[in-house]
């Protein structure tokens, strides 16, 4: 077994400091604090763990820590092993630990971090030495920890509110208590093997340069035909057709090539997280419309007064995330209506078409009047269990068209070209795919939400999309990102906390989400883990 001598730096005053302990924080003056750790191991095949816990004064406004770990390893062997290193960040808030988890693993061999909290917080180090065979070896860690706290925080204030993604959290959690993550929208199976075969066909035929702007040909025409055959529109695939790294993208190229600062855009909560950041880009301001439970249905008055002489657009998305809404051709026509009357754009995500289980899909562009004032973005990925290759588009008439594709020249210029190749071959599948495809989640979907309803929770209508919205107040956590992190912890089971899709947290607090693009055997375990270890209260 391994021998290990356990160091702990505990607080401020155990570390070196720089400067004397009663200077003031007079900025940009930083204040440095340093300790340096040695510790003597023998190793084994077992992996060696320690770990320093620093306590850091509160930060001032507009300041930030800068949080630096310079690992020496000296090992008195023939075997060379790598260092990990993970962090991670308790907020103290009113005598409570909260947050209290994992935030980032990194093999390094200087390695910082940046950390933004203002609130009184640990740092708290782990690091491991891998095993090195059968003999025993020494080993002597040095480690150097430089905290520096600098002031003018380097981000542009339209971002300054954003963080890590509740997505990124959330998987790290899974991985780090091997939860079963039903968080995160990506499916745990592979896309159609006739889609990947066209991808490598397309990579030996030496398609690999970059490719024309605004997508290659055959993919724009791909999507032309397609969006043809779904809501019954001739579009110019050369005019009024864009290719994007996925949908996020061509929300991005949207909200920046068609956005003025100052403009008022609406948005439908709650909604997909990349929506306000790229807003506050743009400069818009945002007003949010908040469709509430159990049915989610559109509150048109609240629409009707929200929209003024300043508004520029409504942001849709139906099939709606994370909710699983389908707006009614009757909400629709009513949004239609109103961005009639005020010349209000709708840009209209609708990455999530081809998954529509209990009612039809309708594009808001294929409405009276409503096309050349529409932005139409989708992507392969959903559709195709291939969310790696990032294939999004935008379909709009050419007066838009020219804004989304002069943002999108200065954000990515081209998408990748093999990938465009083999996603022209996957829109051209026959219906049968997408029969096989609603089957199939229709299956996965019957699996989760029994299960749910079995295990306690209050399981919410979703007509659309692979996600379903529960109240998990039944279990008597305070709020969602309580429960979702007792349901990793103690559970096993990631699911998402909806308060982060929401302009007023507050309205998301009872709600979690739960997605079923899993194999139906991960649905099942992931259900019987809930049935067995969640109790109301």
């Amino acid at each position: 077994m391994a021998t290990l001598s356990t160091v702990s730096v505990s607080t401020q005053k155990e570390a070196v400091s720089t400067q004397n302990e009663s200077t003031q924080i007079v900025p940009p003056k930083p204040l440095q604090f340093g300790c340096r750790i040695r510790v003597d191991t023998t190793l084994t095949r077992v992996r060696v763990w320690d770990q320093i816990r620093i306590l850091l004064p509160p930060r001032p406004p507009n300041h930030y820590w800068v949080v630096r770990a310079s690992p020496d390893i000296t090992l008195k062997s023939s075997h060379i092993g790598i260092i990990y290193f993970a962090y991670k960040i308790s907020r103290i808030v009113s005598g409570k630990s909260i947050l209290d988890d994992w935030l980032s693993a990194v093999a390094v061999s200087s390695w910082s971090f940046v950390c933004c909290l203002s609130t009184q917080t640990f740092v708290i180090f782990h690091w491991v030495l891998p095993s090195l065979g059968d003999t025993e070896h020494q080993a002597t860690e040095v480690f150097h920890f430089e905290i520096r706290m600098c002031c003018n925080l380097e981000v542009a204030k339209r971002l300054e509110k954003f963080t890590t993604t509740i997505f990124t959290q959330m998987s790290m959690l899974a991985i780090k208590h091997g939860a079963i993550n039903l968080g995160q929208g990506f499916p745990n199976f592979d896309g159609p093997d006739f889609v990947k075969q066209a991808a490598i066909q397309s990579i030996k035929e030496g398609k690999n340069q970059y490719a024309r702007g605004y997508g290659v040909p055959d993919l724009n025409s791909a999507v032309a035909a397609r969006f043809k055959k779904d809501s019954g529109l001739d579009v110019d695939p050369e005019k009024e057709v864009t290719v994007t790294s996925g949908c996020t993208e061509a929300i991005a190229a949207t909200m920046l090539g068609l956005i003025n600062p100052g403009d008022e855009v609406i948005l439908f909560a709650p909604f997909y997280d990349s929506y306000e950041a790229t807003l506050s880009m743009a400069g818009a301001k945002i007003k949010g419309i908040t469709l509430r439970p159990p049915d989610f249905s559109l509150p048109i008055d609240e629409l009707k007064s929200a929209v003024s002489k300043n508004t520029r657009a409504i942001l849709l998305n139906t099939p709606h995330n994370p909710t699983g809404k389908m707006f009614t051709r009757e909400e629709l026509n009513a949004i239609a209506s109103l961005c009639i009357e005020n010349d209000v754009l709708v840009f209209a995500d609708e990455v999530y078409d081809k998954l529509a289980f209990e009612m039809e899909h309708i594009s808001i562009a294929s409405l009276p009047g409503m096309y050349e004032r529409t932005v139409t973005m989708n992507s392969l990925g959903k559709t195709f269990s291939l969310t790696g290759w990032k294939i999004g588009w935008a379909i709009a008439p050419p007066h838009l068209t020219w804004g989304v594709r002069q943002a999108h020249s200065y954000l990515t210029f081209a998408t990748s070209t093999p990938m465009q190749y083999a996603s022209a071959t996957a829109l051209r599948a026959s219906d049968s795919y997408y029969e096989e495809l609603k089957r199939d989640y229709s299956a996965k979907k019957a699996i989760l939400v029994e299960g749910l309803k079995e295990a306690g929770f209050t399981v919410y209508p979703s007509s659309g999309t692979y996600f379903v919205v529960v109240d998990h107040t039944p279990f008597g956590l305070e709020n969602d990102i309580a429960f979702c992190e007792y349901l990793i912890k103690e559970v096993g089971v990631v699911a998402i906390p909806t308060s982060v899709f929401y302009l007023n947290p507050e309205d998301g607090k009872n709600l979690v989400r739960f997605t079923f693009c899993k194999d139906e055997d991960t649905l099942r375990s992931a259900v019987q883990k809930m049935k067995e270890k969640l109790s109301k209260k």
